[in-house]
């Protein structure tokens, strides 16, 4: 079968439109890329304000059973 050239152009549209729709459908998908990482990038710093907040716990905690136990050792030093 042979091609003419009317044949070959509305070929050459119909991969042109076919090609815009791919272009539409990428930029769709960059679009919710874009959302993800901004949603990452917000959890990213939700966590760093977690971690923080548990690590000043955490030395709280630490501050507090090691005065515990001086307060417990010098107790037993006294009465001996």
């Amino acid at each position: 079968m042979s091609w003419t050239d009317d044949r070959l152009d509305d070929f050459r549209d119909r991969v042109d439109q076919r090609f815009d729709r791919v272009d539409q459908r990428f930029d769709r998908v960059d679009q919710r890329i874009d959302r993800v990482e901004q949603k990452v990038d917000d959890l990213r710093g939700e966590m760093h304000a977690e971690f923080r907040a548990m690590h000043r716990t955490m030395l709280g905690g630490f501050i507090t059973l090691f005065a515990t136990m001086l307060g417990v050792m010098a107790t037993i030093v006294t009465q001996v």
